[in-house]
């Protein structure tokens, strides 16, 4: 890790030395006396239930089961996440290719479901003892254990805001190393009203890290064709072939731009809108993000068949996302309305691609 970068700190705060040993206890205490990966998770297992989807939505509460297993599949676990990732440690250490969390952003408020003003349920509550220092050291911990999850290829992204993304990216500095930032994506949508004091806040960031100096990144899968739109001091052309493109003279070389190539998304996303109030994809979850968001994180970060995390999955839209693509997938969340919205999410998607398995921590 590099040891040139600016270093946060606070009270609580945990030194790279006690995030390690505590990763390798852990990790320890998932393989069993006889060499094999430990059954439950860290002792957390209460119970489990096998999920399937049919077409249907599902309903009621997360069902009990027998407890003291590990589940090898798809899986959903509903519980404190900390006890989760602990729980991984042995099992999943270096198996993960890709981590996307939504976590909360130090917003210092409640958050509600919205899908009808007359019934509204408590999503999460965004407040920390201690404010900043306390969300600080909540989220150092996880980000470790999440760290050790990922393969050496595998990344990380930080969905985030103004109110915690210069600390996140300091924080991940250290952790992750500098040098390992491979992109701070923001992510620009259009939504409600224009403040008339300051310029309205309308994008949130992405923070994107690699585990090493080697990464999974998909051009092509997350590519569009170049298109018409006119581009300033270029010459529209056609070439001989007849395909279209624009032209520019730098350094006494001509470079074409063909309309019809393949070009990857830049870190400013303005072509992914928010959901309106009105869209059928909304669960009234509150802070649920779109799934075009990420599909688009998933395929361009992870292959088929390759494991896809999200430790504060809340609407479970990574999971629909992750199933749809084709990947396995383990998410958690500690709200019983988290769990409940993934799972009735999952319920409308073919059998295959949601069967999954619940386990209460």
């Amino acid at each position: 890790m590099s040891g040139k970068c600016v270093k946060l700190d606070w009270p609580g705060k945990l030194s790279t030395t006690q995030l390690a040993a505590e990763a390798v206890e852990f990790a320890a205490e998932g393989v069993g006396d006889d060499g094999t990966v430990a059954r439950g998770l860290h002792a957390g297992t209460q119970s489990l239930a096998q999920g399937s989807s049919k077409g249907g939505r599902v309903k009621g509460p997360v069902p009990a089961g027998e407890a003291g297993m590990q589940p090898a599949g798809n899986r959903i676990y509903l519980g404190d996440n900390l006890a989760v990732l602990r729980g991984l440690q042995g099992e999943m250490g270096g198996r993960v290719e890709l981590v996307y969390i939504d976590p909360p952003f130090c917003a210092g408020k409640d958050f509600h479901t919205t899908k009808t003003a007359a019934k509204k349920e408590l999503a999460f509550t965004d407040r920390w003892e201690g404010g900043m220092s306390g969300y600080l050291t909540m989220m150092q911990q996880r980000l470790w254990l999440m760290r050790e999850l990922l393969s050496a290829k595998g990344s990380i992204y930080i969905h985030c805001d103004y109110r915690a993304s210069a600390h996140l990216r300091l924080l991940m500095d250290e952790m992750f190393g500098a040098e390992n930032l491979r992109a701070e994506i923001v992510w620009h949508y259009q939504s409600g009203g224009r403040a008339r004091s300051c310029y309205a806040m309308k994008h949130d960031t992405l923070l994107l890290y690699s585990r090493g100096n080697k990464w999974t990144f998909n051009a092509d899968a997350v590519s569009s064709r170049r298109g018409t739109e006119r581009r300033n001091h270029m010459k529209r052309e056609t070439a001989e072939d007849g395909r279209v493109f624009y032209s520019i003279k730098s350094g006494g070389k001509i470079y074409r731009y063909y309309e019809d190539e393949l070009v990857a998304p830049a870190d400013v996303w303005c072509d992914i809108s928010h959901l309106q109030q009105k869209d059928p994809e909304r669960t009234g979850y509150a802070t649920q993000k779109p799934l075009t968001l990420l599909k688009r994180v998933i395929l361009a970060s992870s292959n088929p068949g390759e494991w896809v995390a999200d430790f504060f999955c809340g609407s479970g839209t990574t999971a629909v996302a992750a199933a749809l693509a084709g990947r396995r997938w383990i998410v958690s969340d500690q709200s019983e309305l988290a769990i409940k919205t993934t799972r009735e999410r999952l319920g409308e998607l073919p059998l295959l691609a949601a069967a999954h398995t619940v386990v209460r921590v």
